[in-house]
């Protein structure tokens, strides 16, 4: 391993975790990275880590509107 290498890795894992744990936003944990937005999801879904935190409450309104938008249509 060089040392560039080694420090990307570094990089991207902290900010992975940063991510998880909430601490940085998409775009923070992206930047801490070395990495664009699209680069970094893609890394993240690679390690397992979630990307769209929906809470269930969230996802049945959603869902709600969702179904009143197709009745009317």
């Amino acid at each position: 391993f060089d040392d560039t290498l080694l420090e990307s890795g570094v990089r991207l894992s902290l900010g992975l975790k940063l991510f998880d744990d909430g601490t940085l936003s998409l775009a923070q944990a992206a930047k801490l990275s070395g990495v664009g937005i699209e680069a970094f999801v893609e890394r993240a879904g690679a390690a397992g880590v979630t990307i769209v935190r929906t809470t269930p409450e969230e996802l049945d309104e959603e869902l709600g509107v969702i179904a009143q938008h197709s009745r009317r249509g």
